[in-house]
């Protein structure tokens, strides 16, 4: 280890340890004042991370209440501390953190609560892409259907949940039903897209999430709609790619055997 790895690993411990004392690399004439300055400054990178999380995650804070939130965010700071210097990927692991955090094992719903507010902060950041339009994919005759790829855009993602997932977090976004018990029942599927600057949780019908998420995995149109077919025979074709359109969800498409042909030629 190189002397600067060394310093700067001495430096991190340190500030994950509120008894620990300053690193030897900030020896000062007078012992109390780097003692001083560092614990203000442990103070600030803790604040601000434990910051990250809660405008990451809202509708969690609602459901558990701030006091607790913040403590909940504190050990998940300790023990899952940033790996990246980019911040908008810190809290990734939040919702599995809280998927086996005994304090909130009385709500089992509020780690996919969490997965889906992650799922929507990712698609505010995912890359731009062109969308598809309906004109575009009207292009594409009856032969092609099936072996049609639709790629979906970056922004796109699924949450399949056994928890009213999306009634709930929607509740607590627009503050219609109150912190912690819920009345809400069943289980959801949600769709999350970006069609312009801000990200949207759309709920669908399960068949369409199995669906999109066979296209998700690359599956031509008709593999797609089997799948989806299979678990519910009036599975709503039309309307799911319709959703697909005017939520700007299709970044692309094309047919398997144009690929073919274009890949030899």
């Amino acid at each position: 280890m190189t002397q600067l790895a060394a310093i700067q690993a001495s430096f991190a411990s340190a500030l994950r340890d509120p008894g620990a004392i300053p690193p030897a690399s900030l020896a000062h004439l007078h012992a109390r004042v780097p003692s001083r300055r560092f614990n203000v400054y442990r103070n600030n990178v803790y604040a601000g991370l434990i910051g990250v999380i809660e405008a990451r995650y809202p509708a969690v804070q609602r459901l558990v209440g701030e006091e607790f939130f913040k403590a909940t965010a504190r050990l998940f700071v300790d023990r899952v501390p940033p790996h990246s210097p980019v911040l908008l990927e810190y809290g990734l692991g939040f919702p599995e953190f809280l998927a086996t955090f005994d304090p909130v094992s009385d709500v089992p719903y509020l780690a996919d609560v969490a997965r889906l507010e992650w799922r929507l902060h990712a698609a505010r950041h995912a890359a731009d892409c062109m969308s598809l339009r309906a004109s575009e994919l009207a292009r594409f005759n009856d032969d092609d259907v099936t072996d049609l790829v639709l790629t979906l855009a970056p922004a796109v993602s699924l949450l399949v949940s056994t928890f009213p997932v999306f009634s709930i977090w929607r509740a607590n976004m627009s503050g219609s039903a109150p912190s912690g018990a819920q009345s809400f029942s069943g289980s959801e599927a949600v769709l999350v897209t970006r069609p312009g600057l801000i990200a949207e949780a759309v709920r669908i019908p399960q068949s369409s999430a199995i669906f999109i998420a066979a296209l998700l995995e690359g599956k031509p149109l008709g593999a797609a709609t089997e799948a989806a077919a299979a678990s519910a025979p009036e599975f709503p074709l039309q309307r799911t790619i319709a959703l697909l359109v005017a939520q700007r969800a299709i970044a692309s498409a094309h047919t398997i055997v144009r690929q073919m042909k274009e890949g030899r030629s």
